[in-house]
């Protein structure tokens, strides 16, 4: 597979920003019948796994050009900055929120979501810097498969305190005392170590086309089976792992790299742009729209949240210089 990025992932990758401002706005939840439902887990879930593999991936691809230490220093280094500045912005605009409210042990709430669960939807990027230094040692001594099979194992706690909640009757205290400390398993050690590495073996190897696209046909339709399996049972935190999730995820990002799209390299870096600009300032935006009282609106405010994001990106490129950005390329 090609080893630049490509502009089928590029294009991928700026539709699944825009998938999760949906998600996060609960625009979709103005749909009728099942159609929130099936547009939340067929389509707007798919983001942050397919986020992380890709971002995997072309870690992977770095790694074969560059030593371990080196490439994942430098993947930190890009995700820290931005990281540290909305993460300290997200967690004023939540205080702000909580305090309006009335809320109580705002300072215990803050400092444990700090901690364990940052502010702002960037449990995905900590949990990218944490999954990625998690790697080293496997890498180094050149055990990605072990790696793997070590993920699995620890994705599988991430379920169970998820939609396989309902398998922990004779553990519950254990899941319940682990969720009310630390809000989530959705971090770097049980979720963003496994798909990482993920996407570092699919850099790794090259699979025929017709082969992954009927792989990826059934990978879907396993995981829609199981969707509707656990739908009735009880679960955890926000109910979006499954098993099949980071299967068929990794089959339908292998299918784009194959799929024979072209943009001009201007294009796809600014979408490669927008994407990351998008996700970094998304949930800053609806909580300075929420405090504002702007609109009460949830179509209306995820159109904001995504013109003034794409407005912030692209007046950043200008005043940095063309096709220049601080933020990180490939999230």
């Amino acid at each position: 597979m090609s080893k630049r990025p490509v502009s089928s992932i590029d294009i991928a990758k700026f539709f699944f920003s825009i998938c999760i401002v949906v998600l996060h706005s609960d625009v979709y939840r103005g749909l009728p019948g099942l159609l929130p439902s099936l547009a939340e887990k067929l389509i707007l879930r798919l983001a942050v796994p397919f986020f992380f593999i890709v971002s995997g991936y072309f870690l992977g691809v770095k790694l074969k050009s560059g030593s371990v230490e080196t490439s994942i220093r430098q993947y930190v280094a890009r995700l820290l900055p931005p990281f540290l500045v909305f993460g300290a912005i997200n967690t004023v605009l939540e205080m702000i929120k909580m305090y309006q409210s009335g809320s109580g042990h705002i300072a215990v709430t803050v400092i444990q979501h700090l901690l364990f669960y940052p502010y702002g939807a960037l449990w995905y990027v900590s949990a990218s810097m944490l999954g990625a230094c998690l790697l080293i040692p496997f890498l180094k001594r050149n055990r990605l498969n072990l790696a793997l099979a070590v993920g699995g194992v620890l994705y599988c706690w991430a379920l169970l305190c998820n939609n396989y909640y309902f398998l922990t009757t004779p553990i519950r205290w254990i899941v319940d005392t682990y969720l009310r400390i630390f809000i989530s398993a959705r971090n770097g050690v049980f979720v963003g170590f496994f798909m990482l590495a993920i996407g570092i073996k699919l850099s790794t190897i090259d699979i025929p086309a017709v082969k992954v696209k009927g792989w990826t046909v059934l990978f879907f339709l396993l995981y829609v089976a199981e969707i509707c399996v656990v739908r009735t049972f009880p679960s955890a935190d926000d109910a979006a792992l499954y098993v099949m999730l980071p299967v068929f995820v990794a089959c339908f990002v292998i299918t784009l790299l194959q799929m024979p799209l072209s943009l001009p390299e201007r294009v796809s870096r600014l979408l490669r742009s927008l994407s990351t600009g998008i996700y970094f300032q998304h949930r800053m935006w609806l909580s300075v729209i929420a405090l504002l009282s702007i609109t009460q609106n949830r179509a209306i405010a995820a159109g904001l949240t995504i013109a003034v994001s794409i407005l912030c990106c692209v007046a950043a490129q200008h005043a940095l210089g063309k096709g220049k950005s601080k933020l990180p390329r490939n999230l």
